[in-house]
């Protein structure tokens, strides 16, 4: 006999999708709050979610980003939608065989750390995907402003 192990259900906020994952900068101040989510979660309650906890959070996160297979949004502190990508326009830029497999959320948050972290200083030396997009919202210029070596993505306590 086997022990089972529980499957998320699609559509479902699994817990480490709730749990805060932040990008903070070098004085330790957090800059964006990330949620990772399927895409049943994120148009049907983890946007909202997100969006409540951007309003709420006391600490001084700017900016809150909701992360499926399918699009990136990002809010403001306030919870006010700024922008929508697509997450394969973005992530294919840093992984060219991303989707290819179903790929897990850990290797979904490490290619938008990647991501973020070239928005910060361009380490690859061309054109950010989705920077133009997001150039509204100043986001781009947070992150360089803040003067990061790199973008650490880290878990935080409430």
């Amino acid at each position: 006999m086997h022990d089972e192990v529980a499957q998320p259900r699609v559509g479902a906020v699994p817990e480490q999708a709730v749990a805060p994952v932040w990008v903070m900068d070098d004085g330790q101040r957090p800059l964006i709050e990330i949620v990772i989510a399927d895409e049943v979660a994120a148009a049907n309650g983890a946007a909202d979610q997100l969006a409540a906890r951007c309003r709420t959070t006391g600490d001084g996160a700017a900016f809150g980003l909701l992360v499926s297979p399918v699009a990136i949004r990002l809010l403001d502190g306030q919870g006010t939608a700024l922008a929508y990508l697509p997450t394969p326009a973005i992530v294919l830029a840093y992984h060219q065989g991303w989707g290819a497999q179903p790929g897990s959320r850990s290797h979904l948050l490490t290619l938008v750390e990647a991501w973020l972290s070239d928005l910060a200083w361009r380490w690859r030396g061309a054109e950010v995907p989705g920077e133009a997009e997001l150039a509204a919202s100043g986001l781009p210029a947070l992150l360089r402003a803040a003067g990061p070596r790199h973008v650490v993505v880290s878990w935080r306590d409430e």
